[in-house]
């Protein structure tokens, strides 16, 4: 059995035995009552999920106990459709869609429904549904679309596939942003070529440069007389910043830990052909994490990417599909 019936159940106490690929447990929630988390281990790495809370991937470590993913000190709450994005818990894995920023549509069958800060998905109560691994999907309740992700793990990676049906007659148009949340420390960098051009979204005292400035990589100042890529976090330090890569031909990022260890992603660059970086180190919120963020644009509003011509688009009664896979890689295999 799947689905919010079976998630009942196991919340009601009549079904003990978890299905044979995850385990079934549930975490508190602040004001009372509980909320189920669904926990997935093959031994090597293991992920936990929240399905009503936005599907939120909360836990991503390797078997030796290292977790990649940020930890606010927030605790776990439920979630009202529409509340702004920093009402939550603000880390972990979100899935931002069908727009990053808030906005009102302004033309097509869509013309003045609001898709919320940070997208619809973060707020709403997924379902389980039938496949491997833990399979969860949403259905808007404002746009025509059923999104859904199913995660796997194969080895040392977590793969997550993505399936998005469009149910009207009409072309759906939407931006995508990946919204991981990990865990920063000192002496960590990104594998990143010096000469890659990025764009400076905005930072704290403008220490990167002006909004919209593009810098090569290396070149990046640290605001102290140094280069960025030497000291791209330092905790308590009160910094916070937001880059955009250029548009790319390879979907790949790898976090380099001061242990060497790391965490590498990959995904297609010919749907999501850009990725942003975004870090708080203590200065948004007290919040100390390391956002890498693969996205269809740089635009951040899925009616700015309409109207410049870069937003992709569902055909009519079709779908669109991608993967993006987690690759946590141990000190000694990470050359």
């Amino acid at each position: 059995m799947a689905g919010a019936a079976w998630l009942a159940m196991v919340a009601a106490g009549a079904l003990p035995a978890a299905p044979p690929e995850y385990a079934v447990d549930s975490v508190a929630l602040e004001g009372g009552g509980a909320t189920p988390r669904l926990r997935l281990d093959n031994g090597r790495i293991a992920i936990a999920v929240l399905p009503e809370l936005g599907g939120k991937i909360v836990s991503l470590r390797r078997v030796d106990g290292r977790e990649f993913l940020s930890r606010s000190d927030r605790p776990y709450r439920r979630r009202v459709q529409g509340q702004e994005y920093g009402e939550t818990e603000f880390d972990g894995i979100d899935e931002l869609f069908p727009s990053l920023g808030s906005c009102e549509i302004v033309s097509g069958p869509w013309q003045g429904r609001r898709v919320p800060d940070h997208g619809e998905l973060v707020t709403l109560p997924w379902q389980v549904v039938e496949g491997p691994g833990i399979a969860l999907e949403v259905a808007s309740p404002v746009f025509p679309y059923v999104f859904r992700r199913t995660a796997t793990l194969e080895d040392d990676t977590l793969v997550l596939d993505y399936a998005v049906t469009n149910t009207s007659v009409h072309p759906f148009a939407f931006t995508y942003t990946f919204h991981p949340l990990f865990a920063g420390e000192a002496g960590c960098r990104f594998d990143i070529p010096d000469a890659l051009p990025m764009t400076v979204s905005w930072s704290k005292q403008s220490f990167l440069g002006a909004r919209g400035e593009v810098k090569p990589w290396g070149d990046l100042p640290d605001g102290v007389g140094g280069r960025f890529r030497d000291s791209i976090f330092a905790p308590g330090s009160g910094r916070y910043y937001k880059l955009f890569s250029p548009r790319l031909s390879e979907g790949r990022f790898r976090l380099v830990y001061a242990d060497g260890g790391a965490m590498e992603m990959r995904w297609p660059a010919g749907i999501l052909p850009h990725y942003a970086i975004w870090c708080s180190e203590g200065g948004v919120g007290a919040l100390h994490h390391i956002g890498l963020e693969p996205t269809t644009d740089t635009v951040e509003s899925l009616v700015g990417a309409i109207a410049d011509g870069v937003a992709p688009e569902i055909p009519a009664k079709g779908s669109r599909t991608w993967q993006i896979r987690l690759r946590l890689i141990p000190p000694a295999a990470a050359i």
